[in-house]
């Protein structure tokens, strides 16, 4: 039989979803199947005349309208057929079953169709097959007896579960086996309203869950969701080129034993029908463990890796931990370790006192405990190992890069060195020879090929490019061990040339203005917009001419490095043109290329400054404080928020008021900010409330009633806390001020440009109503399970860096946060999956959690609420092995210049820059004045420090733990910050005489 491509397409669909309907609807009762095919409308409950009579005949007549509804079909007018009248109630039926695409039922001979005749099984069976577009098994042998033609059909039917084994496939189909047929093709048959619906879902991987639609839809639109309870789980989601399976991947954690639900949303409601679907999954679990090593000898050494893979029951690679196996072996301390793209592999000793070469043997038996599944292996033990083959991975640019291009630019790449046996090597292997390498062709480029190892143990060569390119190319690194070599191509690339220069009409400018920048724009001869590095190149050449005029002014400013003092070479404005000052009226900024061949190129822009900058408006930014508070018998309450104050074009202002001041009408006018305090009992005497305000040590300083501050960069960003200590009473209130005040030639003037007003009032907590919460956590990383680092401070709840807090928060009936005695009200803090996260803390101690291993648990605090009352609240925490990469890298000092040699050489890199770095879990690490915590956590944070721009006749140097070394005559430099996936931070340092 001859199909058209869309049966077969469909063919495929239907064949591969049978085995699960058939499951699913061996769970259903005939007539359960009945039910539901007359909820549907595709069957009558009157259908033979006498209800649910299962063992009758169903005509010929009977099957078309079954037809018909099952597929959608409309009614066709008119017949085709001598015995059977247009206006016999089937008519319409026959009519569309038999003019379908194709044909659903025929006649039993020409003009013929026996509308009353009964339908025969093999009768039954073709049209099921036509109908489902099954693909027919022409040369299938059958069981029992049927028609010539029909042997086919039934086996394709047989074979698919839409009939059982017959006797006689020639006899009355029975309204029992109908029914059963046609239920099967309705679950596997979209629609026949046209609508979709989500025909099922199921988890196919420990991070991956299938949902099958009945007919395609617009993907562009479609969305599943994924949830377990009423929590929804994040994926992403990958669609089947037919547009009827979509494939959801996990991002956060993996499939744990319990419901899930999947939702389909997004399209029109008038085009979807059933939109949800639900399954049951299980906890992830090894089904196999198998050694991979290519060789049943080992090398005779201290340091051997024996691969191994666990397969779980999706026969996926297995995402538990090492952690999650254990391992013995006759000799040599074994221990699991992972790799750190997931591969598992034992470690141990071959050449203890007990083991001879070429005679011994070791016994290893690796052992799931959750499972009880193991592998057991006996290994011969050979000779010391030496290198016979060696693969390159391909290498890694350092610092975000592509290609080398600058001096000091380095690239690593990872070697594969294999022993005698196909193993792979690793650092203290103790082979008897070592690689070598050489880079050709410029190999004057590079220094020498320096040797290192990574953390999964495997030796690293270090490319370290020593002058910078003449042009764009690549130049081949060869390593050679043994008889073997193995090469990967080291790409260089030179700075761009700036043929065309433009000066965009950008930022904003007013008078008194200091260091402020101007974006230069360059281009090469191909049309590439240059990098700000290009243009610093570009201008260190000499190639642009810059010329600053009008209310700008250019100039040397401590902290701001420039090259030929106008372009700047390093920090966040790199690449911009500086301006050191603003004056009144218009500032004009020209760039010009000039080259030998005349193909020169001008720029010249014009801005506008607007008058000079004044404060309007003080405010509190991010977290407001709060406005009412519990009073502690046992502690100090606090509520803090950051002040702000804003300029007329809405920039922060930061402002010293002892030397800055502008005009107004020809008058001198200066601003401050004034401080009104007022803490009141009930009966209006002093209060004991008090606020203060951090100073730029970060230290909080006593704010006083009527005090003033001219400094705007001593409010602006600074924390603001008040404090309700424990010999306030109920009903004391507190107010500050902070108004920011002008003076006009010496005269304050009555009226405060903005006032920045809060009210704090102490309330009766055993009175008052109030919510209670755990405050957000966000995900936690799996920090205990990581071997990354293990024991000490690493794994203590209390001490680790990767902690997070659990805060309870207070809320009013309005939503308003109250400030609580927190520390003291916790009682403690659980989590109800101890796997997955453990916590510690309460009873005067601030509560902790920290992740131990991939999943969810619900973090419980204990608490007495401001009643005295015992109660509880709850949150979901989410614990990740996602490994931990830096989010955000921020230097908070952009420039040092009051440092002499000396004291900088005392203080790391990472605290001279005041160097904040953020993960994706939330926890920000920095250096203090005690603890290098950047350093301490290197293995996963990767940040490194490069120096450029020294100058002085000397030299820099910084170790990969901060410390900074300063030989010769160094007047400046920069210090640039790297992580491993490309953010950088720089701070330029001006070496105080």
């Amino acid at each position: 039989m001859k199909k058209s491509l869309s049966v077969l397409v469909a063919t495929a669909m239907v064949s591969s979803m049978f085995a699960s309907v058939a499951f699913a609807a061996d769970e259903l009762t005939t007539e359960q199947k009945l039910d539901a095919l007359i909820a549907a409308g595709i069957f009558d409950k009157e259908g033979t005349g006498n209800g649910y009579e299962l063992d009758k005949h169903m005509t010929r007549e009977q099957l078309a309208k079954i037809l018909v509804k099952l597929k959608g079909l409309k009614e066709v007018s008119g017949t085709s057929y001598g015995d059977v009248e247009s206006n016999r109630w089937s008519a319409g039926f026959i009519q569309a079953v038999s003019k379908a695409t194709p044909p659903l039922m025929e006649g039993v001979w020409d003009g013929v169709f026996n509308p009353t005749g009964d339908v025969t099984l093999e009768q039954l069976a073709k049209v099921a097959v036509v109908a489902l577009g099954l693909e027919v098994k022409s040369d299938a042998e059958v069981k029992g007896t049927v028609s010539d033609w029909a042997k086919g059909y039934v086996a394709t039917a047989v074979a698919n579960g839409l009939l059982g084994e017959k006797a006689d496939f020639t006899k009355p189909a029975i309204r029992a086996e109908l029914v059963e047929a046609t239920y099967a093709a309705k679950e596997v048959l979209p629609n026949p309203n046209g609508k979709v619906s989500v025909k099922e879902a199921k988890a196919t991987g420990a991070k991956q869950v299938t949902v099958n639609l009945d007919r395609e839809v617009d993907t562009t639109k479609a969305v599943v969701t994924l949830k377990r309870g009423t929590s929804e789980v994040k994926t992403t989601a990958k669609w089947a080129d037919d547009k009827k399976s979509v494939v959801l991947t996990l991002t956060e954690v993996k499939l744990v034993a319990g419901e899930y639900s999947v939702t389909l949303s997004g399209l029109d409601a008038a085009d979807v029908d059933k939109t949800t679907a639900t399954f049951t999954a299980e906890d992830e679990v090894v089904k196999k463990i198998e050694f991979t090593n290519p060789s049943d000898t080992l090398a005779y050494a201290s340091k051997v890796r024996v691969p191994f893979q666990a397969t779980n029951q999706y026969g996926e690679k297995s995402t538990l931990t090492s952690g999650g196996f254990s391992v013995f072996a006759t000799a040599g301390d074994p221990i699991i370790k992972r790799t750190a793209n997931g591969d598992l592999y034992v470690e141990l000793a071959t050449n203890t006192g007990t083991i001879a070469q070429n005679v011994s043997q070791i016994s290893i038996n690796i052992y799931d405990t959750n499972n009880n599944m193991n592998v057991q292996k006996v290994f011969k033990v050979g000779t010391a190992p030496y290198i016979s083959k060696i693969e390159l991975l391909d290498p890694e640019y350092q610092n975000g890069k592509t290609a080398l291009n600058d001096v000091g630019d380095t690239a690593k790449v990872v070697l594969k060195e294999f022993d005698q046996y196909g193993n792979v090597m690793v650092k203290d292997s103790g082979a008897v020879n070592e690689p070598t390498a050489l880079i050709t062709p410029n190999i004057d480029t590079f220094e020498s090929v320096q040797w290192e190892w990574n953390d999964d143990n495997m030796r690293v060569a270090k490319i370290v490019l020593k002058k910078k390119p003449e042009g764009n190319g690549e130049s081949t690194l060869s390593v050679y061990g043994g008889s073997n070599a193995a090469t990967t191509k080291i790409k260089l690339s030179a700075a761009k040339v700036a043929t065309k220069v433009e000066i965009p009409n950008e930022g904003s400018f007013s008078e008194g203005d200091e260091d402020k920048y101007v974006t230069l724009v360059a281009y090469d001869a191909d049309g590439n917009k240059l990098s700000a590095d290009d243009i610093v190149e570009n201008a260190k050449a000499n190639k642009f001419n810059i010329n600053v005029s009008g209310a700008f002014t250019t100039g040397a400013t401590a902290g701001v490095l420039t090259t030929n003092g106008n372009i700047v070479t390093a920090g966040d404005n790199k690449g911009k043109i500086h301006i050191k000052s603003v004056g009144k009226g218009t500032g004009y900024v020209f760039a010009a290329i000039y080259t030998m061949t005349g193909q020169n190129s001008t720029a010249q822009q014009t801005f506008n400054v607007t008058s000079a900058r004044y404060p309007v408006s003080i405010k509190v930014s991010g977290t407001d404080l709060a406005a009412k508070a519990v009073r502690s018998d046992s502690a100090t309450v606090t509520t803090a928020g950051t002040i702000k104050v804003y300029d007329q074009n809405n920039v922060e202002f930061k402002k010293d008021y002892n030397t800055y001041s502008t005009t107004e009408n020809g008058k001198t006018v200066t601003n401050d900010v004034y401080v009104s305090i007022k803490a009141v009992k009930a009966d209006g005497s002093p209060s004991t409330i008090n606020a203060t305000l951090k100073d730029s040590a970060g230290v909080a300083q006593p704010l006083a009633n009527g005090q003033i501050i001219k400094n705007f960069n001593d409010v602006n960003g600074r924390e603001l806390k008040i404090y309700v200590p424990s010999s306030a009473s109920i009903g004391d209130t507190f107010e500050i001020k902070l108004s920011v005040r002008k003076t006009v030639a010496g005269e304050l003037k009555d009226d405060a440009v903005s006032v920045y007003t809060k009210k704090l009032t102490v309330i009766d907590g055993t009175k008052e109503t109030l919510n209670y919460s755990v405050g957000a956590l966000g995900n936690a990383f799996a920090a205990i399970d990581d071997k990354t680092y293990e024991g000490g401070d690493y794994d203590s709840v209390t001490a680790s860096k990767q902690k997070k807090e659990v805060k309870l928060v207070a809320k009013d009936n309005g939503g308003n946060t109250v400030a609580i005695d927190a520390l003291n009200m916790i009682q403690s803090v659980t989590s109800s999956v101890y796997t997955v996260a453990t916590t510690a803390g309460g009873k005067g101690s601030t509560a902790y959690v920290l992740g131990n291993k991939p999943g969810t648990t619900t973090i419980g605090l204990v608490f007495k609420n401001a009643k005295g009352e015992t109660n509880t609240v709850t949150s979901d925490l989410t614990v990740k092995n996602d490994a931990v990469a830096v989010e955000t890298l921020t230097a908070g000092n952009t420039s040092v210049t009051n440092k002499t040699e000396a004291q900088i050489e005392s203080t790391r890199a990472g605290n001279l820059m005041n160097l904040s770095v953020k993960d994706q879990y939330g926890i920000e690490y920095k250096d203090d004045n005690t603890t290098n915590y950047i350093y301490l956590y290197d293995k996963h944070l990767g940040i490194r420090y490069g120096v450029s721009q020294i100058d002085g006749g000397g030299t820099v140097t910084i170790t990969d733990d901060g410390v900074i070394a300063i030989s010769g005559t160094v007047k400046s430099f920069v210090i640039t910050a790297y992580s491993a996936n490309g953010k950088t931070a720089s701070t330029a340092v001006v070496v105080a005489p």
